[in-house]
């Protein structure tokens, strides 16, 4: 637990920290009706090329591992999960970003009903619901 804690300080330098927090909201995930968080693994289309570069630095360090999927496109996840309860300030990355990542896990959850019910118009969100999705959605975009 310690080579964790320390592995992670020393690989994470300051400057790359709010692009790996990021990325690590990217790497884990809060499955519905579960406190603990797991690992998941994320396309690099679903990361900006910023969080590629960082995930690139640290699958070097052996914090992240990279792979290919089954469609061949190129992946990326945490090593392990011990990671997220054992480094300090991972934890407190999920623990700062967690109504995030329940409210994703729902959502991923909704879509994938909706889709399995074949699109179903009942199934679209409320207005309610997209309201309050507005809290994810910066105001101003990000390049």
């Amino acid at each position: 637990m310690e080579a964790i804690r320390s592995r992670g300080a020393e690989y994470v330098p300051e400057a790359d920290a709010p692009v790996a927090q990021r990325l690590f909201t990217q790497l884990i995930r809060v499955p519905v009706g579960s406190p603990a968080a797991t690992r998941r693994l994320a396309l690099r289309g679903d990361l900006s090329e910023e969080q590629w570069q960082v995930a690139q630095r640290l699958a070097a360090t052996r914090l992240l591992v990279t792979g290919r999927s089954a469609e061949g496109g190129e992946t990326v996840e945490l090593t392990h999960e011990a990671l997220i309860g054992g480094w300090e300030k991972l934890a407190r990355w999920v623990e700062s970003d967690r109504s995030f990542l329940v409210w994703r896990e729902s959502l991923r959850h909704d879509m994938d009903r909706w889709e399995r019910a074949e699109r179903a118009a009942e199934l679209l969100p409320t207005k309610v619901a997209l309201a309050g999705a507005g809290r994810w959605v910066p105001d101003e975009p990000t390049i």
